[in-house]
């Protein structure tokens, strides 16, 4: 973000990267959108990963962000799979009548 001439801070344009993209990119010699490529993409790397290599928190590159800060995610439209995990659903005992074992009347 910066400072405008009014005295109010506004935020970057999306596809401009922030001053600490342009840190995460001059410290790993590679620009973001090739190590999103060839790691997350290519060899599916985690969220856990992702974040330990550019070395920011999960909430900055995925979200979600409080307020209106803008992920990096869609800072830079880079792609993200979409999750397998498929949540259990937990069903309840059906309740039976323990005269007859019949479990269609309202207890």
């Amino acid at each position: 973000m910066k400072r405008s001439s009014d005295g109010r801070f506004r935020s970057l344009p999306i596809g401009k990267k922030t001053k600490k993209m342009l840190e995460v990119e001059e410290r790993l010699k590679k620009k973001i959108e090739e190590l999103w490529d060839e790691y997350y993409i290519k060899k599916e790397w985690g969220q856990k990963k992702m974040e330990n290599l550019l070395g920011t928190s999960r909430k900055l590159i995925f979200g979600p962000l409080p307020g209106k800060r803008i992920t990096w995610v869609k800072r830079l439209n880079l792609t993200v799979r979409k999750s397998n995990y498929v949540k259990a659903k937990i069903k309840a005992p059906k309740k039976e009548c323990e005269v007859c074992g019949d479990n269609t009347v309202t207890l």
